[in-house]
């Protein structure tokens, strides 16, 4: 197991005016200590905000990307995909929102292929569109939507990790389809495919699974990657283990050794860093990467 990050732990400072630079989070990232690292292609469905999917130019884009991870010494092991509750009725979501998610979902996988990514991160869906809420309608869309996916996956020599969702907002949904791990074993089951996994976000988990360890031996040997964030289980905090939250890492860290974990331990902590000055970043860096190697240190 290896510690990495999500580039985002290099955002802009938030208000800075600046944009994106994902060479640069990478260069950043490597200052830091970090040597594993997941890309986001989050914003290849969101118009207003620059990523490296969805311009023309987007195979070229990525190409450079891979050859700076070269130069670096630095190697993608995880990816997230686009996500968005597509099957929402209350978004009012068109067939060319549709048509531009699926476009950005096939492009982030062939950019993992071409970036050497494992396993390419990806959201279930709660369907409300055919039922208010039902758990074979739940099962059967997302089977429908990501069967493609996976077989591109495989091609393109790498996997869909299907990723643990959270409750937070139980305002707006009800019920979260794969909030639970039996719901998201039961999904990635039923792919029976070597090409997709699942992907535990012990941030979102902690909103259902107080007891992570029970949770992750039933997932077992499913478990393909990981979203590494503290939080109290009441909002999404991403932050860095052991500040602000209070998941039992002492716990979990040797969960993983036992159930036989082989991916890494990613950190997915951009809130930790999003208020911090740029003098500063460099440090908070730094201590993000020692807190992920304290936690490495636990699994025994």
């Amino acid at each position: 197991m290896r510690l990495g990050t999500q580039l985002g732990l290099f955002n802009p400072v938030e208000g800075s005016g600046k944009q994106k630079d994902t060479i640069l989070m990478m260069e950043q990232c490597v200052e830091a200590g970090f040597r594993v690292l997941d890309i986001g292609f989050c914003d290849a469905i969101r118009p207003a905000k620059p990523d490296d999917l969805s311009p023309d130019d987007w195979e070229r884009r990525i190409d450079a990307i891979g050859e700076a991870a070269a130069k670096l010494g630095v190697e993608f092991s995880q990816a997230h995909l686009p996500y968005a509750d597509l099957y929402n009725d209350q978004k009012n979501f068109t067939e060319d929102d549709f048509s531009l998610f699926r476009e950005m979902t096939r492009r982030g996988i062939i950019a993992c292929g071409r970036l050497g990514v494992k396993w390419a991160v990806a959201h279930p869906f709660t369907d409300l569109i055919h039922g208010e809420y039902d758990n074979d309608i739940n099962l059967a869309t997302n089977l429908e939507f990501y069967t493609p996916f996976a077989k591109l996956a495989e091609q393109n020599n790498t996997g869909l990790a299907l990723e643990i969702m959270a409750e937070f907002n139980i305002e707006r949904v009800k019920r979260r389809y794969c909030a639970t791990a039996d719901e998201l074993i039961e999904l990635t089951d039923r792919f029976a495919s070597p090409a997709v996994g699942i992907c535990w976000d012990f941030g979102h988990a902690h909103s259902i699974h107080r007891d992570h360890c029970a949770a992750l031996r039933k997932v077992g040997s499913r478990l393909k990657a990981t979203h590494v964030q503290d939080c109290r289980g009441d909002r999404d905090a991403h932050l860095i283990p052991f500040i602000g939250g209070n998941i039992k890492w002492e716990q979990i860290m040797p969960t993983l050794v036992e159930i036989g974990y082989t991916g890494d331990f990613v950190l997915e902590a951009h809130r930790f860093t999003q208020n911090i000055p740029e003098a500063l970043r460099p440090a908070a860096g730094k201590f993000a990467y020692a807190m992920g190697e304290y936690c490495l240190s636990l699994a025994k």
